[in-house]
């Protein structure tokens, strides 16, 4: 069995990371139900596709070192956030006595106790001298002063002289361009999406990943990048395709855009001639049919052209032409008639869209997770909505959850409301937490072109709805 759980990986742990990007919002999961030391975690629900190229993951609070080949999870670091302040200290003790000194280093680590003799009265190290971590011991004949500062970890380089001023820099967030077109004949199958301009994040960026769903995308293996700047997905079919990027601090970004590569037109055109004379009769018969491709940036148009010419007489001259195009033309003369006929087909919509929104009210703490084929397309935690493109077979159902709810409010309220009756499911629990887990809609031609609307909501209140 899977569990979900909330967690941050990344690979660079310094300040800068306990400042700025030390929320756990990005999901995991496990077959432990309760993340700790020896546990793996993976992109996606079924466990096969473990969390790989990080070095450092964080959950409850905690920073964990972490398997960077398997997704392991390794011992507790002994650095936390916030990254403490190190220093250098002097103990130095009187001629004709001895003391100890012992001390955390700059990485967390604590030291072995350290003997000072009358032969050398004092001694100088780097250390840590703030709680949680120990605090620098030494017997009552020893005296400690500061003769030096350091670099916080993971630096660690001291100086007995000012060190160099740091800049504190606000990284930008990650953000690329999609370019999508076709390849080739431009029909189905053909779609492209060239991903580049990589900017924002710490510069450097890990990994990349499609699917399509932003949930599809963040569970898929990422493809490692080492070190490009572009990326392009090829050989793909008509739909929304949404790409994760990600830095090697682990922050991500996730964009979406749509490949259509179906947009064909057929033109048949037909032209007869007949002649006669009062002494001559012949008959000549030529067919062409030659294609003729024509890419447009999107799609292919595909001209077939078929030409019959007959001869008799001199007396009589008559041409006719039908031709599939956007107009239609008749024109007449005492010899000649021409007539041009148009037939435009647009193809029935193939798929439908999902129209779905999660609201957290009264304060509460809620999940809503949208299931298509039995699989997790979106995941929310806090308000927001959005839309999924679904195609006939697909199945959808909603979960809901309501975390229990604190006093006066203290009815919590789990809710689907859908144009589908079989999506539609409350719950309503006293001061405990409520849930909901949605019958299975399945998606029929009927949808196709249409919206399918699913409204969901987390609730706390003083009554019990």
């Amino acid at each position: 069995m899977a569990y979900t759980h909330s967690v941050k990986y990344f690979n660079t742990f310094d300040s800068t990371f306990c400042s700025t990007y030390t929320a756990e919002n990005q999901t995991v999961y496990s077959d432990c139900q309760t993340l700790s030391t020896s546990c793996k975690v993976y992109y996606n629900s079924i466990l096969t596709q473990p969390v790989t190229g990080y070095s450092f993951i964080k959950f409850g609070g905690v920073v964990h070192e972490m398997n960077f080949n398997t997704g392991e999870i390794n011992l507790v670091t002994p650095i936390q956030c916030p990254i403490p302040d190190a220093k250098i200290y002097r103990a130095t003790i009187p001629a004709n006595t001895t003391s100890y000194v012992q001390w955390t280093d700059c990485e967390g680590v604590p030291s072995v106790k350290q003997l000072i003799s009358d032969r050398m009265r004092s001694i100088d190290f780097a250390a840590i001298n703030s709680s949680p971590y120990a605090l620098i011991s030494a017997s009552s004949a020893a005296t400690i002063t500061e003769v030096g500062t350091c670099f916080p970890y993971p630096d660690c380089i001291c100086s007995y002289t000012a060190l160099p001023s740091t800049t504190t820099t606000t990284v930008a967030p990650i953000n690329f361009t999609l370019t999508p077109y076709c390849t080739g004949s431009g029909i189905n199958g053909t779609g492209t999406i060239n991903v580049n301009t990589f900017t924002g994040g710490n510069g450097t960026y890990q990994s990349i990943a499609i699917g399509t769903t932003a949930g599809n995308a963040f569970s898929a293996t990422p493809i490692n990048l080492s070190g490009a700047n572009s990326y392009e997905f090829t050989g793909l079919f008509n739909g929304t395709y949404h790409i994760i990027l990600r830095d090697g601090l682990g922050v991500y970004t996730i964009k979406n855009t749509n490949v259509n590569c179906i947009n064909t037109t057929s033109t048949t055109s037909t032209t007869s001639t007949s002649t006669s004379t009062t002494s001559t009769t012949s008959t000549t018969s030529t067919t062409t049919a030659a294609p003729i491709c024509t890419y447009n940036g999107g799609s292919a148009v595909i001209t077939y052209t078929t030409t019959t010419t007959t001869t008799l007489a001199p007396t009589t001259t008559s041409t006719s032409t039908s031709t599939t195009s956007t107009t239609s033309t008749s024109t007449s003369t005492t010899s000649t008639t021409t007539s041009t006929s148009t037939t435009t087909t647009t193809a029935a919509p193939s798929s439908a869209i999902i129209q779905w929104d999660f609201e957290e009210i009264g304060g509460a703490d809620g999940t809503m997770y949208l299931y298509v084929n039995g699989s997790v397309a979106e995941t929310r935690t806090s308000t927001s909505n959005g839309l999924y493109t679904v195609y006939e077979g697909d199945t959808i159902n909603v979960e809901v959850s309501c975390n229990t709810c604190g006093s006066p409010d203290i009815c919590s309220t789990a809710e689907s409301q859908s144009n589908k009756n079989i999506l539609d499911a409350s719950d309503t629990v006293n001061n405990g937490a409520a849930s909901i887990l949605t019958s299975v809609y399945t998606v029929v031609s009927g949808d196709m072109g249409n919206q399918i609307n699913i409204t969901t909501f987390a609730q706390c209140s003083s009554t019990c709805l």
